[in-house]
């Protein structure tokens, strides 16, 4: 290989991927609390959210993708209205049991705007926090809209276990 050929090789390989994320809003890695959560979470648009590097083991029973509307002091059980339980990358409803993800890229397709968000991140059948990141009003400002040909999806319903009953006290 010539040294213009290599040169352009490396070009490509240092510049392009940078290209194709160079419009992503970063919301930091998730703080993680459980089950090994990990990830570097980006918002693309008022719609779509990547996680690059996902980590999550598959070990927690009935785990979920979920958004909060505003920070509450008493938590998600004290104000149902906050809480959104979000599509899985798959873009249905179905709990994540089972099936670990190791340093995979993942496109969650929202219901409803990043822009009425404050918190994204995954819950459990036990309300445990698997882990989460903040959306701050200044990280939203330069979001672009969502594409009118990305698909609809629909909100998942809220959770209703024993162990955590959204919506009440506890």
């Amino acid at each position: 290989m010539h040294s213009s050929q290599q040169f352009f090789l490396l070009l490509f390989i240092l510049i392009i991927p940078k290209i194709s994320y160079q419009n992503l809003v970063n919301l930091g890695p998730f703080y993680e609390c459980n089950h090994g959560l990990k990830g570097e979470v980006f918002i693309k648009n008022e719609r779509e959210i990547i996680v690059k590097g996902f980590h999550y083991d598959g070990k927690a029973r009935l785990a979920w993708f979920h958004s909060m509307k505003k920070c509450t002091k008493g938590g998600v059980h004290s104000e149902i209205e906050t809480f959104l339980n979000l599509p899985n990358p798959d873009g249905n409803c179905d709990v994540l049991f089972g099936t670990p993800f190791v340093n995979q890229e993942i496109t969650l397709i929202l219901p409803v705007s990043v822009k009425g968000m404050r918190t994204f991140g995954m819950f459990s059948y036990n309300c445990s926090n698997l882990g989460h990141v903040n959306i701050s009003s200044d990280s939203l400002k330069d979001v672009p809209p969502a594409p009118p040909t990305l698909k609809g999806v629909t909100l998942c319903t809220l959770p209703n276990y024993p162990a955590c009953p959204i919506g009440t006290k506890k």
